[in-house]
């Protein structure tokens, strides 16, 4: 939810006094700051109310929209002009009106016009007035000056209802322009708290990388207790630890960790003997069981913040017992634990926690976020057009880490992407490029900075390729789009004769084939009339002798590979009469043809390893045909069922053979060569729909792995697992620059905003 509040005599923090409890998040700043889809700042564009002044807007976890501004007669008379319906709240009549497909609620009180796209925030902010409801102020006394630019995190959508105490810490974690407030909530206190609290030794049975954690501590008796509660009760009351961690792929586990009198063992049984369980996991030294609880809450006291587990696993682990929401979140805490990656290990967190927990005068239920992991507090920023907005990772300093990830620059450009990012070599560095849907071809620098943009006639079908001018000796790019070829120098003009414009609109891309160390650069590119055609690139664009054209060979619109061999080379493609076709320079036969059955009419795969010099074609359905530098040709399976999947072919593990990679919906196969045996090496299973899998080409190592999914994009390792830090952002095949040793730059994008992230990994060799 985003709310504005303006006023022409109100500063900013005379304006929080208007905000209800509900805020995630206020910025006071330029209505413009806002949104540019929000519909209460485009109804105002519309409307011609005019906004000179900052304001303050706030976002609530449900994303409705609340603006309160100074009254206006004129502004009012719109209003009334154009509502749908009105009616009355107390004292206060409440206009509503429709804008493209937005339903907007409008009253006018004390000289303000507030507006909001949910009635019942609306009336919140009107009883604040008259101080009936809980304000911001109330909560977080200790903001006591609000500037322009500045932005806070309250979090107080993290806090249960009842609250009679509370320590609020603030600090600005960035200088400038843009400030943003971190909160940190150091405890709390519930109306119901007894006893003392004994937390301090559970610290070594708490993972250090947990999200958040609510602590509590109190005696029941006579009816209050549970049997659960019974045979969990110690001399000092029922202690317990509620909190939530975050695997590598994102999902969240939820968990409760109570402490029993002398065995968790022991205690374990007894439950087991009392509840029943549904199904037991044997394990050496930690047997996990999944007792049969309807719903863990019903089972506890006290249960404000708890994790309502239905029908949990659990383990003993010396004197506790630990409930879980799945199997995996088991072996997760297990991985941390045994470690001795825990709590007690995080030197910040046990000052805090010594100083607020472990006192004898504080007695009852303590909250604590740990904000060094609980990065989703603050992505809410970055779903509503905030551009300054940094990762408070950026402000750490990490210099000591052996892994990083952070973000470190977006550019917004108010235009879809619609080609997957280039990275490409110039004398000055490393270059970005990118096209939007306005065909807008764009480079950038590594800093982020636009060096030109250009509009094309239309969109680029072919890799933007790195091709050097020999005449000038200075750097050259290279691409097609349906009806030219363009050749453009490193500040976007194009070389002499060109772009060429085609005989015949574009099948496929133009491909670049260089020979004699790069000294000749054929360009290839085949047309919907069926033919092929050639131009040296070396040479102003020249039309090649026998490839102009090489006539009706080709209906295909998958593009010709280049398959350069330690004795001679082959251009390769699909002939229209289903046969895969190998020429030299020359347009030559290199080979007989070798015909295909339809299913095998798609992407054509090179190997060309010293040691294994192939062609490899798929049906999409892990069936493969091999074929040699010869025309000789033999079959492989990669996936025993005849499933629909993506064929991907990379060299990620064992030797320098590329390796065969099938995906289907969540799962990834993959295989390759052991010696002279073709193996599977593993199969992956995610608890997602993967939209695609693809290569990530790193220098003077193995290629990894990438998958994408629901705006979400994930590295794996050497091992195949997820990499520390994935999932980000971005939606398409990312790129990955290396800066210096271990150091290394991502790029993506997401929409309309192209993205860059700071990647550092000593463990890649």
């Amino acid at each position: 939810m985003l709310i504005a509040f303006m006023s022409c005599k109100q500063n900013g923090k005379e304006l929080t006094s208007c905000l209800p409890k509900q805020i995630e998040y206020f910025h006071y700043s330029d209505i413009n700051r806002m949104n540019n889809q929000n519909s209460i700042r485009n109804f105002f564009i519309e409307k011609n109310i005019e906004i000179n002044q900052p304001i303050i807007w706030a976002l609530t976890h449900k994303k409705e929209d609340l603006v309160i501004l100074p009254s206006n007669p004129a502004w009012k008379k719109i209003i009334q002009d154009s509502k749908e319906r009105e009616y009355q709240f107390k004292n206060w009549k409440v206009y509503q009106c429709n804008f493209k497909n937005h339903k907007l609620n409008f009253s006018f009180s004390n000289d303000l016009m507030i507006v909001s796209t949910a009635g019942y925030i609306l009336e919140e902010s009107l009883l604040c007035q008259k101080q009936k409801s809980l304000r911001l102020n109330d909560i977080y006394p200790q903001i006591n000056e609000i500037k322009e630019d500045e932005a806070f995190l309250p979090l107080q959508q993290l806090l249960p209802q009842k609250m009679e105490h509370l320590l609020f810490q603030e600090k600005v974690i960035s200088k400038g322009k843009f400030n943003l407030h971190e909160g940190k909530i150091l405890n709390y206190k519930l109306p119901y708290s007894q006893g003392k609290p004994l937390w301090k030794k559970m610290f070594s049975a708490l993972p250090k990388s947990l999200l958040e954690c609510d602590f509590h501590n109190y005696k029941l008796q006579g009816n209050q207790i549970t049997k659960l509660e019974k045979i969990v009760n110690t001399e000092n009351g029922i202690t317990r630890a509620n909190f939530k961690m975050k695997n590598p792929l994102g999902e969240n586990y939820s968990y409760v960790l109570l402490e029993v009198e002398k065995d968790g063992l022991s205690a374990l049984e007894k439950i087991e003997k009392i509840y029943g369980i549904s199904e037991e996991i044997e394990d050496e030294f930690f047997p996990i069981k999944k007792i049969v609880f309807s719903n863990l809450c019903n089972e506890l006291s006290n249960v404000s913040f708890l994790n309502c587990i239905q029908q949990p696993f659990a383990i003993a682990i010396d004197n506790y017992i630990l409930f879980a929401n799945k199997k995996e979140a088991i072996d997760f805490y297990l991985d941390e634990i045994l470690t001795s990656n825990t709590l007690a290990s995080n030197n910040e967190a046990v000052l805090l926690l010594n100083d607020k927990i472990c006192s004898d005068t504080l007695n009852g239920s303590i909250y604590y976020l740990n904000t060094e992991n609980s990065n989703d507090v603050l992505s809410i920023f970055n779903s509503n057009g905030i551009s300054e907005f940094k990762h408070k990772n950026t402000f750490k300093n990490n210099d000591e880490e052996s892994k990083l990830l952070k973000s470190i620059w977006r550019k917004k450009m108010n235009a879809t992407i619609i080609l997957q990012p280039s990275i490409l070599p110039s004398k000055d560095g490393e270059i970005i490029a990118i096209q939007d849907q306005f065909n807008f071809l764009r480079f950038y620098n590594l800093e982020g900075k636009e060096l030109w943009k250009k509009r094309l006639n239309d969109v680029i079908q072919s890799e933007i390729q790195y091709c050097p001018d020999f005449e000038t000796q200075k750097d050259g790019y290279v691409f097609s789009t349906k009806n030219e070829i363009h050749f453009m120098d490193v500040s976007g003009n194009e070389k002499e004769n060109f772009p060429i414009l085609l005989n015949s609109p574009a099948l496929n891309g133009i491909q670049l084939i260089p020979f004699n160390n790069r000294e000749m650069i054929y360009g290839l590119i085949a047309c919907q009339n069926g033919n092929y055609y050639g131009f040296d690139m070396t040479k102003k664009g020249q039309p090649l002798r026998n490839w102009n054209p090489l006539v009706d060979v080709i209906s295909f619109p998958h593009d010709m590979k280049f398959l350069k061999g330690k004795d001679e080379s082959h251009i390769l493609f699909i002939h229209k009469n289903n046969a895969l076709v190998s020429l030299d320079r020359n347009a030559e036969k290199r080979f007989s043809s070798v015909l295909v059955e339809n299913e095998y009419l798609g992407e054509i795969f090179i190997d060309s390893s010293p040691s294994s010099e192939r062609i490899i074609l798929s049906n999409g359905k892990g069936k493969i045909k091999v074929i040699n530098t010869k025309g000789e040709m033999f079959h492989l399976s990669v996936s025993k069922k005849s499933l629909e999947g993506e064929f991907i072919f990379s060299d990620i593990i064992g030797d320098e053979r590329k390796d065969y990679i099938f995906h289907h919906e969540s799962l990834i196969k993959v295989n390759y060569y052991k010696g002279n045996e073709f193996e599977q090496f593993k199969t992956l299973s995610f608890p997602f729909i993967i939209e695609s899998v693809f290569e990530v080409e790193f220098e003077n190592t193995k290629n990894r792995l990438g998958l994408s999914a629901n705006n979400k994009i994930y590295l794996l390792d050497e091992n195949l697992e997820v990499e520390e830090g994935f999932p980000i952002q971005g939606s398409s095949a990312f790129k990955i620059i290396e800066l210096k040793q271990n150091e290394y730059l991502i790029i993506t994008y997401l929409d309309d905003e192209l993205i860059a992230y700071f990647w550092k990994n000593k463990s890649i060799q």
